[in-house]
């Protein structure tokens, strides 16, 4: 197999994985409101707002922010850790 094949090949199991990847964001997402909202329909106090479109959205918006935040956070810290090893 030469470059120019394996540099197909390559492009092609890309798509895959970007699909993959995507499935395992909705899968997670799915994950964070089932757990949510499982929490807080054992509450009798927010009993109500379980299993409900407005708790969906508001579970991935709060997933993909802390999700953004950590990101941002670890990426700081790598920085910092490599630079400090570096110099």
């Amino acid at each position: 197999m030469d470059f120019f094949e394996q540099q197909d090949r390559a492009r092609g199991l890309s798509g895959y994985l970007i699909f993959l990847f995507g499935l395992g964001v909705i899968v997670v997402l799915v994950a964070v409101f089932c757990l949510t909202s499982f929490a807080l329909s054992i509450t009798t106090e927010h009993m109500e707002m379980a299993w409900t479109l407005e708790l969906a959205v508001l579970s991935a918006v709060l997933s993909a922010r802390l999700s953004a935040e950590l990101s941002a956070e670890v990426s700081a810290w790598l920085s910092a850790e490599l630079s400090a090893r570096l110099s």
